[in-house]
């Protein structure tokens, strides 16, 4: 009986530990009458899994309008945070050139518009298609990685710029009259815009302090040597 709760015990503690990542989907696309469609995953799944940190922009039009993070354009979307985490991807929804797909983009997060104070870089990106609107351009859902910056509650800023697609099209963030406040730039313009379809994904909860994971490390191999002693009787 003691085996069985002290084995218990080390099963519950492991899959506490993995639980701390789970994957989770897109938002689900909205038509023009605010009517929402179905859920639309990422596609082909390769981003890391994890949860959501900001979900708040995370539905999309794919009719409205879009604006441009290629040739020059950058486009940067308030996000507001209310609990800390560690950032380890965002997606987003963009308009192509029929035929075109997105392959990469400029991407920063920081506390004021086209600020990339926290961390910034360029990163390839899995694309979804998802239909093509009336005015005849492909809708895609495209996800990126970003270099896990952690991050306090707090209001950032998610900028896009040279969006890379694979014959050389411009890439439009599509517009989705979401809570954040956005701006677009360029050519030493800067407009308001309305905000665009996107998500912030990562890790919830403060980042542990080094002491902190090496007292927890030394706490499970205690266990395992306790509950190795109790086996061996």
């Amino acid at each position: 009986m003691r085996k069985a709760r002290m084995f218990a015990l080390l099963v519950a503690i492991c899959l506490s530990v993995a639980s701390l990542a789970s994957a989770s989907s897109f938002g689900s696309a909205v038509s023009k009458s605010g009517q929402a469609g179905a859920s639309k995953g990422v596609g082909t799944g390769k981003l890391a899994p994890s949860t959501c940190l900001y979900c708040g922009n995370a539905f999309y039009y794919g009719t409205v309008n879009g604006w441009n993070i290629s040739g020059g354009w950058a486009v940067s979307d308030s996000f507001t945070l209310t609990a800390p985490g560690v950032a380890t991807s965002a997606t987003i929804v963009t308009w192509q050139f029929p035929g075109d797909f997105m392959t990469g983009v400029d991407w920063a997060i920081g506390t004021s518009p086209f600020n990339n104070n926290i961390s910034s870089g360029t990163s390839a990106t899995v694309d979804s298609y998802q239909f093509t609107n009336s005015y005849g351009y492909d809708i895609y859902i495209d996800g990126f990685a970003v270099a896990s910056p952690t991050l306090g509650a707090g209001t950032y800023w998610l900028t896009l710029q040279n969006a890379s697609s694979a014959f050389g099209g411009y890439s439009y963030w599509d517009q989705n009259y979401g809570p954040s406040a956005a701006y677009q730039a360029g050519f030493s313009q800067v407009y308001s815009r309305p905000s665009e379809a996107f998500r912030v994904d990562g890790v919830s909860g403060a980042t542990p302090e080094p002491s902190s994971l090496l007292l927890f490390g030394s706490g499970l191999l205690g266990l395992g040597g306790m509950i190795r002693r109790r086996l061996g009787r």
